[in-house]
């Protein structure tokens, strides 16, 4: 047998749903932005949406070992799409469907998968590469412009706020660089969680507040596709390596360290879930003004960051925890100096400004120690 019909199950499935899916997304989504003014940008989105689709199509026909990739990339893409039929035409049937589509290539695209490896593949390091471009922007925005954050992000906020949100994604975009360079799974294997859980939660903290968003305005494609695209991505990633739990012949870490990353994960995943669940107690807890939007955003990378460094607690060595010890030094030692940088809003009576300050200097201080000083982090050979 040649052509389709030599292709495996899994490879044929996923080639007729993206095959069905992209050209049903393609036509509804011309039918609805058709005779719509300033759509240029709509239209320039669909014609890269074909011809990724295409592309995929000819790696999948080709049984190429990005082709999965590929398809989830192009599954994000009907996702995004969707959600603008549903914003904006919520009586209309089409993006129903085009969502059961790409959720069933997704589930497809897992099951063919990729062989685990120690090491990682060039597909993986460039999806972080890629990653990393998006916070670095956001971080730059956030940090050097916050009066213009809204032409980084889809939404307008306070200086004080672009510029600790600025600070997470500083964070984020060193996460993302030193895991691109990074060669072997087990110093990505906590990022790779990280990544998963902050662009996952607020992917969905977005969809309860998808009203908020502005269809027109171009970051707002942008975010979308980041946060669907993302978190599929990254869990690719870790359903795919799920077996490889090998460790470095090193020194274990320390217990000291151990204990800081124990205590680090508690507080931040506390914090987290006050933030996502509590958000009308939080406005009144929060050391500066807040809103609700912008208590549940927040929750999704103190809850990854919690989750991470809990389980960074629970590896053997340095050059597993490394990443994200260094990434969560960026964070709280931007977010010091951002804060200081508008101590005008903050008040000397207010608990919560004494517990801000003190949790992120703490935080920066001891990081920093385990970063600098090696017998720190690491326990004597016996």
């Amino acid at each position: 047998m040649t052509g389709f019909a030599a292709l495996p199950l899994r490879q044929r499935a996923l080639f007729v749903l993206l095959l069905v899916g992209s050209a049903w997304t393609g036509f509804s989504f011309t039918a609805h932005i058709a005779g719509q003014p300033s759509a240029v940008g709509m239209w320039l989105s669909l014609i890269g949406f074909v011809a990724l689709s295409l592309i995929t199509l000819f790696a999948i026909g080709q049984q190429k070992a990005w082709a999965p990739w590929a398809a989830l990339a192009v599954a994000s893409g009907m996702l995004v799409i969707a959600l603008y039929g549903w914003a904006t035409r919520p009586d209309a049937i089409w993006p129903t469907v085009t969502a059961a589509v790409a959720i069933a290539a997704i589930g497809v695209a897992f099951l063919i998968g990729e062989p685990a490896s120690a090491t990682l593949t060039r597909r993986q390091r460039l999806f972080f590469a890629i990653i990393f471009l998006f916070p670095a922007w956001v971080a730059a925005g956030g940090l050097f412009l916050p009066a213009l954050i809204d032409h980084f992000l889809p939404f307008k906020v306070p200086p004080l706020h672009a510029r600790f949100i600025g600070a997470m994604y500083a964070a984020g975009a060193v996460m993302m660089l030193l895991a691109a360079t990074s060669r072997a799974w087990l110093a990505v294997r906590v990022a790779t969680i990280i990544l998963t859980i902050w662009t996952g939660v607020l992917g969905i903290v977005s969809l309860l507040h998808v009203g908020v968003f502005d269809w027109s305005w171009r970051p707002t494609w942008f975010w979308w596709f980041a946060y669907i695209w993302f978190p599929i991505g990254a869990a690719f990633i870790a359903w795919n390596q799920r077996h490889e739990a090998g460790h470095a012949e090193e020194p274990p870490l320390s217990p000291l360290l151990r204990g800081f990353l124990a205590v680090q994960g508690a507080v931040a995943v506390a914090l987290a879930f006050g933030l996502l669940l509590a958000p009308q107690i939080m406005l009144r807890l929060w050391p500066w003004s807040i809103t609700p939007l912008l208590t549940q955003i927040y929750s999704a990378p103190f809850l990854a960051y919690g989750v991470g460094s809990l389980y960074a607690a629970r590896q053997h060595g340095w050059s597993e925890v490394r990443i994200p010890a260094i990434a969560t030094l960026v964070l709280a030692l931007v977010a010091v100096v951002t804060s200081s940088m508008h101590s005008g809003l903050f008040s000397a009576a207010n608990p919560s400004t004494w517990v801000w300050f003190c949790g992120l200097g703490l935080a920066a201080v001891g990081l920093a120690a385990f970063v600098a000083v090696p017998r720190l982090r690491s326990r004597a050979p016996a």
